[in-house]
C-alpha cells in the first residue's frame, strides 16, 4: 500500500519535532508522501528513493520532495546526505538480508533513524495487498519487534496493532 497504517504516526511526528538539528529528511520508500504530508510546516527539506516511478506522477511526490531518486534504496552503493532517514513501512517489502544491511547502514551513517514496521511475534510475513500494480508492494520479508529494538540503541520504541516504531 502506498500509504503507511496511522499506528504510531503521531509518536513519530512528535519525535522528529522534539529535534533540533534536524533540517534535511531521507524518506526510504515515498510511496504517497506520507512522512512530508504528516510533517508539513516543519520548514523540513525532503529526498525520496522510491523504487515505483510511477507513483512520481500519481502522487504528485515531486509536490513534496526536493529531490527523488527512483531506484532501490537496498541496491544504492551511497545514500544521500541527511539529517535524519524514515523507513515508514517499507523495509518488509525487501529481502530481510538486504533490508538488515541498509538498517545497520543507516544507524551507521545518520545521527537519527526511524523506522516503522509491521511486525508480528514470530517473524512470519504480514499479508499485504498490491495496488496499482505494483509488484513491489508485497511483503517478503518478516519481523519482530525484538529483532528490530536490538540493533540499536532507541531513544523511542513502542508497538500498536502490529506495527513497531523506533526512533533514535
Amino acid at each position: 500500500m502506498p500509504s503507511s497504517k496511522i499506528n504510531g504516526k503521531k509518536q513519530i511526528k512528535e519525535f522528529v519535532e522534539g529535534l533540533d538539528d534536524v533540517q534535511v529528511i531521507l524518506d526510504i520508500g515515498c510511496g504517497s508522501a506520507t512522512y512530508p504530508k504528516l510533517l508539513a510546516g516543519g520548514n523540513y527539506s525532503f529526498i525520496g528513493i522510491e523504487i515505483f516511478e510511477p507513483y512520481i506522477k500519481k502522487f504528485d511526490l515531486n509536490d513534496y520532495y526536493d529531490e527523488i531518486i527512483v531506484g532501490d534504496a537496498g541496491k544504492l552503493l551511497t545514500l544521500p546526505l541527511a539529517d535524519l532517514i524514515i523507513f515508514g513501512d517499507v523495509l518488509e517489502h525487501m529481502e530481510k538480508e538486504s533490508a538488515l544491511e541498509l538498517i545497520l547502514k543507516a544507524i551507521k551513517s545518520f545521527e537519527h533513524v526511524i523506522i516503522s514496521i509491521p511486525v508480528t511475534k514470530d517473524g512470519s510475513i504480514s499479508p499485504a495487498e498490491i495496488h496499482y500494480q505494483n509488484i513491489f508492494e508485497a511483503h517478503i520479508s518478516g519481523w519482530t519487534f525484538n529483532e528490530i529494538k536490538k540493533l540499536a540503541k532507541w531513544k523511542f520504541v513502542t508497538e500498536s496493532g502490529g506495527l513497531g516504531i523506533f526512533c533514535k
